[in-house]
């Protein structure tokens, strides 16, 4: 393999390639959303209910048609407006079905963001000279593109260098790794020269020019919308399921009883099995039909679903992706965050405070071997680049690390720039840093040093110290070791450097190891680290929120405990190396986990091994990862979280990415969190309350009379209000940030419904349970005239007497406005605040609350014989809504 100077495309080339064969962006062949929506929504249970329903009214209403008169029966013989009925049933199965296909589209639409997200995820190219990172939406055709373990291929293209690399193309080709190559001159290019997009980098790195882009990929065949990872229920889905089929049972049996009592009743008056039974029997199966419509909280899966879409739009706001569902509200209950300080506590702005290469006076570089072997050493034992444009402020791409180290040599070195040294090196094998190693290694043949092939170390500096044979200056290694171990108690992380000269038999690297036996130890520098200015508050909103934050960390455990000393909410707990833990059994390791804040040392198992013993004991856990060997830790915790500038493979593996790298976007993330939890049992308590109080009322009209004090097309107005309308209005409300200040849950199994729900639930029920059949027997007793101050006794009190026009008005007017009330009432559940305070940011509520309003007034005025409504006056109006503010008063049970 020969080395090659890349300079990668011009800006105006750039241009110029986009215009020309477009942007880097795949859709999908087909789009099938609104069809297959559609028919799921047409094969939901209640939808199929409500077209029998439907089914049962257009009998009932063929039998009045094309009856003969009778008295007492039907008397509407050719009279078109028994069809009314049906058709406000079909607007209801029509209103249901759009209002839910709508609402699951918008959700969908939010969902395929994900696809936006990683379009714009960060891909690493020379332009111009320099490595710069772009969007991979933005390469263009003729880019060279780096790729490096655990990224994904952006785009089709030909290797043009490839160390170790392997790659998995099994999504495109139904293999699985293949190991690619650079290309040899002279040679016809092969299959394993070329890299694909959409295949994931298993191992190795590699340069490649892009040759394809977009839809004239090979990845375009295969490829359609990512949607929201649903396969793992959370607790709270599973809850809800389960809630849902008791709620089945209850409706079901309510049905029943409901028609096995009003049969009994109709037929103990003494009528008979005539033409008029059968009418009030099908009457009656359409009353039983709705009543399961209203009971069966399907709306749950409606709140759920769009509390998470709207939580998710707001997350992504803030630069929070959420890729798997259950993630949302899992991360509400989060008790305990395990974070790795060095990419989320620790500013990526580092330098060399101090450096001790061995052999270098005044550690100034100059021409001779000891300076020229440093210098090769960290040129080609780094992955990053640095952008020197602009003198005054240099800046980096990579590894903040491995950027301090390339801005010292830029410093000191005064013959050769790191991009030369790397070019003048012949690269035979690497192997990247990791921390299961703590080093990374290169063998090349040397430009430094002419006609040496060398392998450069490059890592944690004692256990760079531990693999060296001897020292370049003769320095004794006790000596050197406390050296570094007063670094790291001052709190600078220690980076090492050997190097051996190999002969023409010693191999440098074999596997995953570096081999040499007769390393020679450089020297070592010391790199300041500084925590994130926004660590301190992070820390005290996790702190506040119950949620507590525990530092497993790869750095030393010296540097970790000057970290932990620095940050006062650290500092209460035990620092401990994860050496020290991995003797300790299980229940050992459990028992001593409540007491320790930090870990430090930590090996990728030891991290996956505190996280599962955590879950064991109960707590709800969140982890960091933002390498390949962070995936299995990431599967294994509650919820995995990962940066933006994070491998593909990394975030693939994740349940939330935060795109800006900020620890503090965990916070949010918990906030959001929580307010999609808390929004859920907001509709669960809603929507339990209202289905007791019809079945209670409805149930008891069956019990003392034929006639039932809501027809079935108001009951599917009520229906609406409870499922549909409750779900946007709850699932719409905005986190605060007062939730954060309710302590964590530590258990997994609490209660779906809390005793304080039950009490609002009961309270309610209750309350309006005894309203509205208190009047119902008012009307029993009195006949109300014009208005609701005009009441007269009726000649024969009659037991839930068929109501006239104002009279229905009166009693559906105020059911519905008893269901508005509440759900005013269902937003304060679990708040310390009143009933109005941050109302105005409630549009979704306020919204729901206008259209509800309209739609019965309408009703009231317009419905006539449809909802059997007559007009009511400006005084019954303000009578019904005096009467529903009772229910509000229930709004301060805690």
């Amino acid at each position: 393999m020969k080395n090659k100077h890349y300079k990668g495309l011009r800006k105006e080339q750039v241009e110029e390639n986009r215009r020309k064969y477009g942007m880097n962006i795949v859709t999908p062949f087909h789009r099938h959303f609104a069809l297959k929506g559609l028919a799921e929504k047409l094969n939901d249970t209640i939808v199929r209910l409500m077209l029998l329903a439907l089914l049962a009214s257009f009998v009932l209403a063929a039998l009045e048609y094309f009856s003969t008169p009778m008295s007492g029966g039907f008397n509407r013989s050719g009279d078109a407006g028994v069809f009314l009925l049906p058709l406000g049933i079909l607007v209801a199965i029509l209103l249901v079905v759009g209002v839910g296909y709508w609402l699951e589209y918008r959700c969908e639409c939010a969902f395929r963001k994900i696809a936006k997200a990683d379009d714009r995820a960060p891909v690493k190219v020379l332009r111009n000279g320099c490595l710069t990172e772009t969007e991979r939406r933005s390469i263009v055709v003729g880019d060279l593109v780096f790729i490096s373990e655990g990224d994904e291929v952006p785009a089709d293209g030909e290797l043009l260098e490839a160390v170790r690399l392997v790659v998995d193309e099994s999504q495109l080709s139904g293999g699985e790794k293949v190991a690619k190559q650079s290309p040899r001159e002279g040679e016809e290019s092969t299959a394993t020269q070329y890299v694909l997009r959409g295949s994931k980098v298993l191992r190795g790195h590699g340069i490649f020019r892009v040759q394809f882009v977009g839809n004239r990929t090979q990845y375009h065949g295969v490829y359609v919308h990512p949607t929201i990872d649903n396969s793992n229920q959370s607790p709270l889905n599973q809850r809800t399921a389960r809630l849902e089929r008791l709620m089945n049972y209850v409706g079901y049996a309510l049905a029943v009883a409901i028609v096995v009592l009003r049969t009994v009743h109709f037929l103990s008056d003494g009528a008979s099995a005539n033409l008029e039974f059968w009418s009030y029997f099908v009457n009656t199966l359409l009353l039983a039909l709705t009543m399961v419509v209203c009971i069966v909280p399907e709306g749950l899966s409606m709140s759920s679903t769009l509390a998470l879409a709207l939580s998710m739009r707001q997350l992504r706001k803030a630069s929070i992706l959420v890729r798997k569902s259950a993630a949302c509200e899992t991360m509400g209950r989060c008790s305990v965050v395990c974070v790795e300080a060095d990419d989320w506590l620790l500013s990526d702005d580092r330098s060399v405070a101090a450096s001790h290469i061995l052999g270098i006076d005044g550690q100034q570089l100059g021409t001779d071997k000891s300076s020229r072997l440093i210098s090769e050493g960290i040129a080609v034992n780094t992955m990053a680049w640095l952008d020197i444009s602009d003198y005054s402020e240099v800046s980096a791409v990579g590894d903040p690390t491995e950027a301090a180290l390339l801005k010292w040599l830029w410093k000191k070195s005064t013959d050769k720039s790191y991009e030369m040294l790397r070019l003048n090196a012949l690269v035979v094998d690497r192997l990247l840093y990791s921390s299961e190693r703590r080093y990374s290694a290169t063998e090349v043949f040397s430009g430094e040093v002419p006609g040496a092939r060398i392998v450069y170390v490059c890592g944690d500096a004692l256990t760079v110290l531990s693999m060296s044979a001897d020292t370049a200056d003769g320095s004794q290694r006790e000596v050197l070791e406390q050296e570094i171990l007063t670094a790291q108690q001052n709190g600078l992380y220690t980076v090492g450097f050997a190097c051996q000269e190999l002969n023409a038999t010693e191999k440098g690297i074999d596997g995953e190891t570096c081999v040499s036996g007769h390393l020679t130890f450089q020297g070592y520098m010391s790199i300041a680290l500084h925590e994130r200015d926004d660590v301190l508050a992070t820390l005290a909103e996790f702190e506040e929120a119950g949620v507590e934050v525990k530092i497993v960390t790869q750095k030393p455990l010296a540097v970790a405990k000057v970290l932990a000393e620095n940050i006062s909410h650290l500092s209460d707990g035990e620092t401990v190396s994860a050496s020290d833990l991995r003797d300790l059994s299980d229940d050992e390791l459990q028992s001593r986990l409540e007491h320790v804040r930090v870990v430090g040392d930590a090996l990728p198992s030891d991290k996956e091994r505190i996280a599962v013993l955590l879950k064991a004991v109960g707590h709800t856990v969140a982890v960091t990862g933002t390498t390949v060997a962070d995936i299995g830790l990431l599967e294994k915790a509650d919820v995995g979280l990962t940066s933006g500038s994070s491998p593909q493979m990394v975030k693939d593996a994740s349940d939330i990415t935060l795109l800006n790298g900020e620890f503090q976007s965990a916070a949010k993330a918990v906030m959001w969190g929580r307010s999609v939890y808390l929004n859920i049992r907001r509709f669960i308590m809603f929507q339990l309350s209202v289905s007791i109080l019809i079945g209670a009322v409805i149930l008891l009209s069956a019990v003392l009379s034929v006639h039932s004090p809501l027809n079935a097309i108001q009951l599917l107005w009520v229906n609406l209000i409870m499922d549909t309308f409750g779900a946007i209005a709850l699932a719409s409300l905005p986190a605060s940030q007062g939730i954060m200040r309710r302590k964590a849950q530590k258990k997994k199994d609490t209660p779906l419904v809390t005793r304080g729900m039950w009490m609002r639930i009961g309270a309610f029920a209750a309350v309006g349970f005894v309203l509205l059949v208190g009047l119902l027997f008012a009307f029993s007793w009195f006949e109300v005239g014009s208005n609701l101050l005009d009441w007269s006794a009726r000649a024969e009190a009659t037991a839930f007497a068929h109501l006239n026009g104002i009279e229905e008005s009166a009693f559906s007017t105020l059911f519905v406005f008893f269901l508005l009330m509440h759900l005013f009432n269902s937003r304060t559940l679990y708040s310390d605040k009143g009933l109005l305070a941050g109302l105005g940011k409630c549009t979704g509520l306020l919204l729901v609350a206008a259209i509800i309003v309209v739609v019965q007034v309408m009703i009231v005025n317009f419905g006539g014989d449809l909802f059997g409504t007559a007009p009511m006056g400006w005084i019954d109006w303000i009578l019904i809504v005096v009467a529903s503010m009772i229910v509000l008063s229930l709004g301060f049970l805690r």
